[in-house]
């Protein structure tokens, strides 16, 4: 199979096949280092950013290999994010550049990573927030370049499955399907990265009867089920820490409707391998597949909708009651 470049390229006005051609590998074959940081996030990092520690360090070599793999799979050309692009800053530093972002911060053009170090205080939340992120990163990417008078200007109307139109008040489709496909592996992923060596002690822990009882407990007590935690653990006399894997609803939304096409389609072992459809259009920007998928089994456009779904909460869990509507099931 001939590796296809993650990024496509059109354009509008005057713009050199040669022009066309150095945009589009500066986008694909590697990190985009042609436009720097901000001037005091660069100085942020210089003056506060903490060390990348070596159990860290491979954490993020499993992620790059996740995500590697997948690309490999979805016939798109993998890369790797250089280690000087993960930066790790103390809580207040962070919040004062990305106080819209809790947690973790990608600047679009150079791909560096931002983590709050208090959000990543723990192996295991670095090593999924770290997978989360570089999926994000190394997504499918379909830019719009413009000749204008002043020179050339590049918009972003593809990030994975999303499509960004061009019209501001139209705003962006299939962003909650996006962050169903990134969160999704990230749950696949937990098993193997907690099988690294550096994780041995984690692993332990988690495979204890011990967690499993603070799992249980906190399932009784917030509603999450049991397996969708990504860390419990006790901390204090009285006190339980725990995390959940992210966009559980999308989550539920993306899993019904594998779970769906799986009983339709017999070369699909399970709905993981239905999934995976919508992970290779993630990274190469197919989605004529998956929407013939999805409206094969859930009518005509049923993909529209699923398109609706947003990064609300509220939105996945209005899009899950009206795919299995479509699908037969009664949810009155």
């Amino acid at each position: 199979m001939n590796e296809k470049f993650r990024s496509r390229i059109i354009t509008s006005g005057d713009v050199s096949p040669d022009k066309k051609e150095s945009i589009r590998r500066r986008h694909t074959d590697g990190p985009m280092y042609f436009e720097s940081l901000d001037p005091s996030i660069a100085e942020a990092v210089d003056a506060h950013g903490l060390e990348i520690l070596p159990e860290e360090i491979a954490l993020i070599r499993f992620a790059e290999d996740v995500t590697n793999e997948a690309m490999r799979k979805a016939g798109v050309k993998p890369f790797e994010i250089p280690l000087n692009h993960y930066h790790v800053l103390p809580a207040e530093v962070y919040e004062k550049h990305f106080s819209g972002n809790a947690t973790t911060y990608r600047y679009k053009w150079s791909e560096s990573i931002f983590m709050n170090a208090d959000s990543v205080n723990r192996k295991v939340l670095f090593g999924s927030i770290t997978l989360h992120e570089l999926m994000h990163v190394k997504s499918h990417r379909t830019l719009h370049v413009i000749a204008t008078d002043t020179g050339l200007e590049i918009n972003h109307r593809r990030d994975g499955v999303s499509v960004i139109s061009n019209k501001a008040e139209e705003g962006e489709f299939f962003r909650g399907l996006h962050e169903a496909i990134v969160a999704t592996q990230e749950k696949i992923s937990f098993p193997d990265m907690l099988s690294i060596p550096e994780m041995k002690d984690d692993k332990n822990f988690w495979e204890s009867s011990e967690a499993a009882t603070y799992r249980q407990e906190m399932s009784e007590y917030t509603g999450v089920p049991a397996d969708d935690f990504l860390w419990v653990q006790p901390v204090g006399d009285t006190g339980i820490e725990w995390r959940q894997f992210s966009y559980h609803h999308h989550r539920e939304v993306l899993k019904f409707i594998c779970e769906k096409i799986q009983e339709t389609y017999s070369e699909y072992a399970d709905w993981v391998g239905v999934y995976e459809e919508f992970r290779n259009a993630h990274f190469n920007g197919d989605l004529l597949k998956i929407a013939r998928l999805v409206e094969d089994r859930f009518g005509k456009g049923s993909f529209r909708i699923l398109g609706e779904m947003t990064n609300d909460d509220e939105s996945a869990i209005q899009c899950l009651e009206k795919m299995k509507v479509l699908s037969g099931i009664n949810v009155r």
